[in-house]
């Protein structure tokens, strides 16, 4: 997984994400739509390649300062 470089994960109602997600230092894009996630894991600031983040449609009221 550690080569993993696009992980689309939409319309599947998950309502959290693992912090372990920020392992995956390939990882360009993430595609969270629609789902329910109301928090996104601070090790998602981890992920230095990611060029692409979408959450649109979920239940977020912010991001984590991580993001930057």
């Amino acid at each position: 997984m550690e080569s993993l470089e696009v992980l689309l994960v939409g319309n599947n109602a998950l309502r959290r994400l693992p912090a372990t997600i920020g392992a995956l230092k390939r990882l360009r894009v993430l595609d969270l739509e629609e789902n329910k996630l109301e928090q996104l894991p601070m090790e998602i600031g981890n992920l230095a390649e990611l060029t692409r983040l979408v959450v649109q449609s979920n239940n977020l009221q912010a991001l984590p300062i991580s993001t930057g």
